[in-house]
This record gives C-alpha cells, sequence and structure tokens, in this order.
C-alpha cells in the first residue's frame, strides 16, 4: 500500500511548528506554516534568550536532522553541570562524564535564534510554505468538511489536519478536548509566576520565582518597567531587591497549567503540541525537549499512513506515546521550580542545607557513590528518554499488526 499525503496546517513558527513542519513535509506531506508575527518581528523576539538542550533532545537532533550537526556543533556550548548561587555557592551537580558518555549525548545550550533558523532552513529547503502576519482568531474544525483557520482579517486556510504549535496562549487548544481530571499536576501547582532580568550572558536571561497579582498568562516578551514589580519583591530579601535596581526592565511571565487528558480534538483534526500542549516550565530544561519530541512523534507516525481511516488511530498512538512522558516531566520540572520559589522559613531553610550536601558529594564522588546515584536517578531517566525508540516500539507492539488492517478497508 502506498502512502497517503495530507495537507497540515501548523499554527505558530516556534521550534514545535518549525519542527512538526519539516518532519511532515520530509515525509511527503503538505505543509503551510501561518505565524502571527511578521518575519522580522520573529527573528527580532527570537534573538532574545537561550535553550537548554538536554541529552534526549541532543539525540533526537542528531536522528532527524544530521545534516544541521555541523551547524549545531559550532553554535551551542556544552554544558558540564549544575550551579546553584545566590550570593554564595549553594548546590553543585556535576554531569559525571562516565554517565553522559554511556548516554551518548551531551547537554547543551543553544540560543532560540539559532535553533529557529537551521530548523526554518530545513523547512524551507523542504518547500514547506509560510505565511507571515496571519493571526489567527478562530478554528473550524467538523466532520463534514475541511479544517480551516481563519485569521483576524478574515483569511481562511484549509487542511486536513490543524497543528497547534501556537504557545501558551494557543487558539487552537480552546478547540482541543480538554476534560479536567485528577491530576498530580493539578495539586502539584496552577499557576507559574516569574520575572526574568536580562544581562549579558549565553541566556541572557537571570530569572526569580515572584508573585505576580494578575492571573492571566503572559508571555516574558513583553518589557515591563521594573519600577513598577518592586514592591512585590520585600518578601523576598535583598538580593532580588538588588536585581531589580540593576534593571531597568524585566520580563514578567505568568504561566498557567491547563491540564488535558487528550492533545487531540474530538473530531480527531486537530492536535496540539509543544508549549500548547504541556505544562513543563517555559523557562526550564525541558520545554524545547518536550516540543521536539513532540513534534517528532507526530510527524514520524504520520509518515506511515497509507489510508485516511487510519488518522483516529495514529492520533490515538500520539496520545499513548506522549501523555506519560508529559506528565512525568512536568512533575519534575514543576518540583523544580517549587524548590527555587520557598519563601524564606524552615522548609528553605532545610532545602539550602540539602543544597550544600550536594557540594560535598561532587567533591568526594568515591565516598558517597550511593548518595551520588540516588541524585542522579530522576535526571538519567529525563536523560535517556529516546523520542525514536519510543515511536519504534509502539509500532512493533501495536502499529505493524494494526495499521495495514485499517489500510485494507
Amino acid at each position: 500500500m502506498s502512502f497517503v499525503p495530507l495537507e497540515f496546517v501548523v499554527v505558530g513558527a516556534s521550534i514545535a511548528g518549525l519542527t512538526a513542519a519539516s518532519i511532515l513535509a520530509k515525509a511527503g506531506h503538505d505543509v503551510t506554516v501561518v505565524e502571527k508575527s511578521s518575519r522580522l518581528e520573529e527573528e527580532h523576539r527570537a534573538r532574545d534568550g537561550g535553550l537548554r538542550v538536554p541529552p534526549s533532545m541532543t539525540r533526537l537532533l542528531a536522528h532527524a536532522y544530521p545534516e544541521m550537526m555541523k551547524s549545531l556543533d559550532e553554535k551551542w556550548i556544552k554544558c558540564t553541570g549544575n550551579i546553584v548561587k545566590t550570593s554564595h555557592l549553594m548546590g553543585l551537580m556535576r554531569f559525571d562524564p562516565h554517565i553522559m558518555s554511556d548516554l551518548g549525548s551531551d547537554y547543551c545550550l543553544i540560543t532560540y535564534y539559532d535553533l529557529c533558523c537551521l530548523l526554518r532552513e530545513q523547512c524551507e529547503k523542504l518547500k514547506v510554505r509560510f505565511r507571515y502576519n496571519f493571526a489567527v482568531e478562530r478554528v473550524d474544525i467538523s466532520d463534514s468538511a475541511p479544517s480551516a483557520v481563519i485569521s483576524s482579517a478574515g483569511e481562511r486556510i484549509e487542511g486536513d489536519i490543524v497543528v497547534g504549535a501556537d504557545g501558551r496562549n494557543s487558539v487552537i487548544r480552546n478547540v482541543v478536548a480538554c476534560r479536567a481530571e485528577e491530576s498530580d499536576v493539578e495539586d502539584c501547582i496552577e499557576k507559574m509566576r516569574q520575572i526574568l532580568f536580562p544581562y549579558m550572558n549565553f541566556s541572557r536571561h537571570s530569572k526569580a520565582t515572584s508573585r505576580l497579582d494578575s492571573d492571566q498568562d503572559e508571555e516574558y516578551i513583553t518589557d515591563v518597567p521594573s519600577s513598577t514589580l518592586q514592591p512585590s519583591t520585600v518578601e523576598y530579601g535583598p538580593l532580588l531587591t538588588k536585581l531589580f535596581e540593576l534593571s531597568s526592565i524585566v520580563h514578567p511571565t505568568i504561566q498557567v497549567v491547563h491540564r488535558l487528558d487528550s492533545f487531540v480534538d474530538t473530531h480527531g483534526k486537530a492536535v496540539v503540541i509543544g508549549d500548547a500542549a504541556h505544562a513543563c516550565v517555559n523557562t526550564g530544561s525541558y520545554n524545547a525537549a518536550l516540543a521536539m519530541e513532540d513534534a517528532y512523534t507526530l510527524g514520524q507516525l504520520f509518515s506511515k499512513i497509507t489510508n485516511r481511516s487510519q488518522i483516529a488511530s495514529l492520533f490515538s498512538a500520539y496520545d499513548a506515546i506522549r501523555l506519560d512522558r508529559t506528565r512525568h516531566t512536568e512533575l519534575h520540572e514543576m518540583g523544580g521550580f517549587l524548590t527555587a520559589a520557598m519563601p524564606p522559613g524552615p522548609m528553605r531553610d532545610l532545602r539550602d542545607e540539602g543544597m550544600k550536601q550536594t557540594i560535598h558529594l561532587q567533591n568526594a564522588p568515591d565516598e558517597h557513590a550511593e548518595e551520588l546515584a540516588a541524585q542522579w536517578s530522576s535526571w538519567i531517566r529525563l536523560f535517556n528518554y529516546d523520542a525514536k525508540d519510543a515511536l519504534d516500539e509502539w509500532w512493533l507492539d501495536w502499529g505493524r499488526h494494526y495499521l495495514p488492517l485499517q489500510g485494507a478497508l
């Protein structure tokens, strides 16, 4: 049976959107990317910020884009560990060379701009169409007609499937099944509030947690005079107050946690990926990694389609592969966020004491092998995830048996 090409409309020229567009186009699908900003605005915005690239993402990049690796090696910086500092060194975690060697990939840092440019180049080589200044206002989805996105100017673009890669304020998420469920994520935290202080280094951002008054989901790309937020920092002590004094502008961000029990709408014609789909901390270690894993998984699943009747099963596979990975990573990242955001008091004192112990562990690794192994356990599960292996496992267990039968219908 031969491959059946579909028309995809990808909303958002984000890392998730560009990755999905390139993987889908490489498979042979017709892809259009719509972006609310102009290309100049999008490139300007992308210049302000850095990304963490954990080993799971480094490995995926090498597999999905081997032709990009030379350029990536020239642009990213390899990270050798995590350092926690305030006015003094509080905690330390070195990435053990033996463990990293066993993982087969590095932890790196790269600017958002550099990665977006490389992904956009891949899309352009594959003849992906781009429509800038196309702000999606609504989505029309039904069983009886093609899916369509409609801009604020009234322009309409139709396709078989709409991919929402439009970030935390996603329009596409509104049409996805959004039934609330009992969730550890809900128990953990409902809103994440941060303030980003620009400064000149690789990532161009320092971050601090704060209690902002607004309950809206706000992006961090907006500049706000630091003086407007200074009164809310009193309880966080002199160090945070000093950061406000040194910065003329800050980027306040409020990230609302959206709980989805499926990433696909009830008609099977729209799917959300990246920040539109999950609640990973947007300045954390895994938001970009999850976005790329989402996009890769979606693109590779639909590279196997031989009959339109398989669409629902491919979307079911997407949920089955991605939901557990997303939940586990969200909880890990939110745990780190809550640990960093502790207000002064006994719990923060215990946290600080625990962080100090990491310095002693790292300085005498042979004497503290068991403690270091426990410290590494949760990190290794996240670092060692392989999106390709997860997809291959599903295909061997289910796909190769079930999808050919559907295609014969």
